[in-house]
């Protein structure tokens, strides 16, 4: 579909460079008046990261992790 974006890793699982492409390309198409924004996330390690806690704090993102193996909760 018009402005969308694929990644995949050889594994398959998520890495930091694919959730850092993914973080930015959700950035760029929420519209700004939209900020400050709440982003709720897995625990997954590679959703946490120096470089996607700078990016978040940067553009008015604001991440909340939930603890590992509670997101069915």
């Amino acid at each position: 579909p018009p402005n969308s974006t694929f990644h995949m890793s050889q594994s398959g699982w998520m890495t930091n460079e694919i959730f850092l492409a993914w973080l930015k390309h959700f950035h760029s198409s929420i519209p700004k008046s939209h900020f400050p924004i709440l982003l709720i996330l897995d625990g997954f390690g590679s959703h946490v990261s120096f470089e996607v806690i700078k990016i978040a704090r940067e553009n008015q993102i604001h991440i909340c992790c939930f603890p590992a193996h509670t997101t069915h909760i």
